[in-house]
């Protein structure tokens, strides 16, 4: 998944990243803003 901005995926793609992990597939997401605790974020639940 790419997102211009962190902010976007996890305000908006959040849910739809939880459930493409959850059905069994390998997400990536690419952005160009990560910090810290947004990365950790989407690690944390498997992207």
């Amino acid at each position: 998944m790419i997102g211009t901005t962190v902010q976007s995926l996890l305000g908006f793609r959040y849910e739809l990243l939880k459930d493409l992990v959850s059905a069994g597939h390998e997400v990536y997401a690419l952005s160009v803003d990560y910090d810290y605790k947004s990365k950790q974020t989407l690690i944390d639940i498997g992207v």
